[in-house]
């Protein structure tokens, strides 16, 4: 939790320097799954099955 939190309090402070790590840790905090299968972008899977791709 607390690595979590303290994620998404830096992204919040630098909302122009995120990683794909740190939003990978967020998304296993909330229980959102992504999947990364060597290509150029992670997609995002919510509990109602709505994609989000971020580019990588």
């Amino acid at each position: 939790m607390a690595n979590a939190a303290k994620t998404v309090e830096r992204m919040k402070n630098n909302p122009r320097d995120w990683r794909v790590e740190d939003l990978k840790v967020v998304a296993g905090h909330f229980g959102i799954a992504w999947r990364h299968h060597g290509t150029s972008h992670v997609v995002f899977i919510n509990g109602q099955g709505e994609i989000a791709p971020v580019p990588a």
